[in-house]
């Protein structure tokens, strides 16, 4: 069985494709409701192109949702059947950590993505570095680092032969927490131009992103945004910069 037949797609995720005006590529676009949820659309793309060298992720977050999965859950990816669709859509919603925190090496770990650049607001006093290297079931190395400014992470890719990557965006980095853990309940947005300055097209980050860019995927993690209502207007924010007519349209096109 494979993708091209069945699939059970993880609850509450949707997906579109068009063609990326910027590269001329075909670039996937998913919304998921569970940040973890990216992983099922990381591996279909990686598997259904047949990427020999899988992409870079770039991923924007509150958090840094860099965990190393636990050995048990390293030895459930390596017996995962890459080519099922159902098994994969049942592992990302119902075995892969519900802290939705170690997705991004999972992937890694499957070499369904290459190197790692976060833009995170989560600081840890157990990290004391920010960047490691880590190694996939094949031998391969990972190069991952994580910034707090984006000048500092556009400085980085800037210099990085990239050939192609994932933008990952969890809305909640567009929120401003007291909680060390993020999504307080007085969690605040970030002001409308805010995130314009960060999305737009023109901006300098998405000016370096959308010319590499094979797929992106959007987590709206209600809980940690502050309800529903405020990731659903960030959504809108990220949907009206990108793209015309909305997504799941069926004319979605990027701006």
């Amino acid at each position: 069985m494979g993708w091209e037949y069945e699939s059970v797609l993880p609850p509450g995720t949707f997906e579109s494709y068009f063609t990326n005006p910027y590269n001329n590529k075909i670039l996937n676009v998913s919304i998921v409701y569970e940040h973890r949820f990216a992983f099922y659309y990381w591996m279909k793309w990686t598997s259904l192109q047949a990427i020999n060298n899988p992409p870079v992720l770039i991923s924007l977050d509150w958090h840094q949702d860099l965990v190393h999965p636990s050995e048990d859950e390293y030895e459930e990816l390596k017996a995962l059947n890459q080519n099922d669709y159902i098994k994969v859509g049942i592992y990302t919603a119902y075995k892969l950590s519900s802290l939705n925190h170690c997705q991004i090496l999972a992937a890694a770990y499957l070499n369904l993505i290459s190197d790692i650049y976060v833009l995170c607001k989560q600081k840890q006093d157990d990290y004391e570095n920010d960047m490691f290297d880590f190694i996939d079931f094949l031998g391969n190395k990972h190069h991952v680092k994580y910034f707090y400014k984006i000048d500092e992470i556009l400085a980085c890719i800037k210099k990085e032969n990239i050939e192609s990557l994932y933008f990952d965006v969890d809305l909640d980095y567009f929120t401003e927490s007291e909680d060390p853990c993020g999504g307080d309940a007085d969690v605040e947005l970030i002001s409308d131009e805010e995130v314009d300055k960060i999305i737009a097209p023109h901006s300098p980050l998405m000016q370096v992103i959308l010319p590499k860019v094979i797929g992106i995927t959007i987590a709206l993690e209600p809980e940690f945004c502050g309800g529903m209502r405020n990731s659903n207007h960030l959504f809108n924010l990220l949907d009206e910069a990108l793209f015309y007519p909305p997504l799941l349209n069926e004319n979605s096109r990027l701006r």
